[in-house]
């Protein structure tokens, strides 16, 4: 599975969270993971590679408590094991 798919399974993922995901061009300043008013949130930075952005969603993944391992799919836990 190549990283487009991956980013949208771990969007998929994230979203299924709770989160909002906004891609936008950040000027390859980088995205991250935040919380406004109580929505949790993704910023996908689209001038940066999709290898730096699915890197982002991962890292979301890995430090949301609320998710839980062992329910994500095969492709996103050897992702987050590769990283």
């Amino acid at each position: 599975m190549g990283n487009i798919e991956i980013i949208r399974e771990a969007t998929a993922t994230l979203k299924s969270a709770g989160y909002r995901i906004r891609q936008d061009w950040f000027g390859g300043e980088g995205g991250g993971r935040c919380t406004v008013r109580g929505q949790k949130q993704i910023f996908l930075d689209l001038a940066q590679s999709p290898q730096d952005q699915l890197d982002t969603l991962l890292t979301a993944i890995r430090e949301d408590e609320d998710i839980d391992p062992a329910e994500l799919s095969p492709a996103i836990q050897a992702a987050l094991v590769e990283e």
